[in-house]
């Protein structure tokens, strides 16, 4: 707390707490059914550059975008500049999407899937609230601006395949997949390399002093639509000793599948008992 005289207030602008709560951040997130709301696309949570210049006429533009990057109300869709011409607004995403019958991988013999997780190793951490509105929008604008979003989760689609991010509710854990025909297993395993290099640079800017476990998902879980995995290290070690005929267990399901299909999407050549070659990055293989 300081006075009015006090040096610390030299050039400084502060800003009256309620007024700021009422004028600025409610409308900000405010339902757009409200008299005075900010208008967004509610697919893709953005809004545009004019639409805030029409919705706060009495507020310096810039000072009112960086207050809103400053509290992680909204993330510029580039994230190069502050000043752009779309915001992402995470609070404006559909909120309640527990049932994803929609964007789920429809299983049959011409599908391949692989998956990763990312969790937390200490249960008191979680992951940083800007962490996955900025996975989204690199996602977004790798693969296009029109994809299904919301709060917590996209899926994208990259030609023949298609990609499903997904953050749990209790923000201690990411999910990966990358799905496709049978015939793109290549295509599948080399785009879950690129997710995993976007996710781990991620990783290190916003959550640098968090340790996490990097899983691989279970193929057979995700026919019951959960989300399992085994440890990516204990995986690698596994097909190293044992080679491309390995399987994994995941004992609390009582389930049994191959490691090089969780692993490598099933491509054997990746799997050489005598010459086993890592593709673990860095961050997993410290995990």
């Amino acid at each position: 707390i300081v006075n009015d005289n006090s040096p610390e207030l030299r050039d400084k602008v502060v800003l009256d707490v309620n007024w700021l709560t009422s004028h600025i951040f409610g409308i900000a997130l405010a339902p757009a059914n409200f008299p005075r709301s900010l208008r967004s696309d509610r697919a893709s949570g953005m809004v545009e550059k004019r639409e805030l210049q029409n919705t706060f006429p009495e507020c310096p533009l810039e000072q009112l975008i960086e207050l809103f990057v400053r509290f992680e109300v909204c993330l510029p869709y580039d994230e190069h500049y502050l000043i752009c011409d779309n915001y992402l607004f995470p609070s404006h995403l559909e909120q309640d999407r527990t049932n994803l019958d929609d964007v789920w991988p429809r299983f049959d013999d011409g599908l391949c899937v692989v998956g990763r997780i990312v969790e937390c190793t200490n249960k008191m951490d979680s992951l940083p609230g800007s962490f996955f509105p900025k996975f989204q929008i690199r996602l977004l604008r790798r693969f296009g601006h029109m994809s299904p979003v919301w709060y917590g989760g996209i899926k994208i689609a990259d030609d023949a395949v298609e990609i499903l991010a997904t953050l749990s509710s209790s923000l201690k854990s990411c999910e990966f997949l990358r799905m496709g025909p049978k015939g793109c297993e290549e295509r599948c395993y080399a785009s879950m390399k690129f997710i995993e290099s976007l996710r781990d640079g991620l990783l290190d800017e916003v959550a640098g002093g968090v340790e996490f476990i990097h899983k691989a998902l279970s193929i057979k879980m995700l026919h019951h639509k959960k989300f399992e995995g085994y440890s990516l290290k204990e995986v690698d070690e596994l097909l190293h000793e044992v080679g491309p005929d390995a399987s994994v267990v995941l004992e609390k399901c009582g389930i049994r599948e191959m490691a090089v299909e969780v692993m490598y999407c099933g491509i054997r050549r990746y799997v050489h008992p005598l010459d086993h070659i890592s593709h673990l990055t860095m961050r997993e293989r410290k995990s």
